[in-house]
């Protein structure tokens, strides 16, 4: 019978300590997912006026540059398909960005752009575009067929980029 009860009390103690483990692990998740997800939107959102700054230095760009001062809440979406389109533009900036800063630190002129830098230049301006009208986003109002055409720029930036 004593056998028993010291089994059974050693039993409970390491469920205990087993739960109490799986409990920390799973709050630590949480906060370092927590944490990423908000580090991933600092990052984006500097990306992003980055870009929309270094587009604005261009001169004699044959059509106007969005100008627009993002803040983290612009990108801050519960929709998930909005979400992934916000990480989908990052990463399409991000890969062509330093392309373009290194070619503004020679030149700020568009007309002295050559055919290959010019490509980058107008890939870069629609994809601040489409960054403008997804910063504009009111997702409380969101048609879906706003997000599909929205979807389809998006696709056909991929594809010419």
């Amino acid at each position: 019978m004593f056998k028993k009860l010291i089994l059974g009390s050693v039993a409970a103690a390491a469920t205990g300590y087993g739960i109490k483990k799986i409990y920390e692990a799973l709050n630590e998740d949480d906060s370092t997912t927590y944490t990423s997800k908000e580090e991933d939107r600092q990052d984006e959102n500097e990306l992003f006026k980055e870009l929309n700054k270094a587009l604005a230095e261009v001169k004699n760009a044959p059509f106007a540059v969005v100008e627009k001062d993002f803040d983290e809440l612009d990108f801050d979406f519960e929709d998930e398909k909005l979400s992934e389109m916000v990480q989908d533009l990052y990463e399409f900036v991000e890969q062509d960005y330093e392309e373009l800063d290194e070619l503004l630190m020679t030149k700020v002129d568009f007309q002295s752009f050559d055919e290959e830098e010019k490509k980058l230049f107008m890939c870069l301006n629609k994809a601040n575009d489409l960054l403008c009208e997804l910063g504009s986003f009111d997702e409380s109002e969101l048609e879906r067929s706003r997000l599909r055409e929205f979807s389809r720029k998006l696709a056909e930036l991929e594809d010419q980029g």
